[in-house]
């Protein structure tokens, strides 16, 4: 018998994981958000050469991301990524 893996299957999800705002889940003038974006392979290979692009509101400003995300033109982008079987990926975004 044969064992034939399942394909890659990656979801996103983006969370609201910091604020410094006086009320929380109330997004204030010049308060920080910070963000976190997960990835989750729940397929049977790793998926491999994976991007994402997150467009952010246009009314908040970009501070950062980690894992080589790079801003330009309103949106944050990741290329390249290999997200591996049932292996969490988190990019903290500020």
């Amino acid at each position: 018998e044969v064992d034939t893996p399942t394909a890659a299957n990656v979801s996103l999800v983006k969370t609201l994981t910091a604020e410094n705002g006086t009320v929380a889940g109330v997004a204030e003038p010049g308060e920080t958000l910070t963000y976190t974006i997960t990835l989750t392979n729940n397929g049977g290979v790793n998926a491999n050469g994976v991007g994402i692009t997150d467009v952010l509101d246009p009314n908040v400003g970009f501070v950062s991301a980690d894992n080589g995300g790079v801003f330009g033109a309103g949106s944050v982008t990741w290329t390249g990524l290999t997200v591996n079987t049932r292996l969490p990926i988190r990019f903290p975004l500020a």
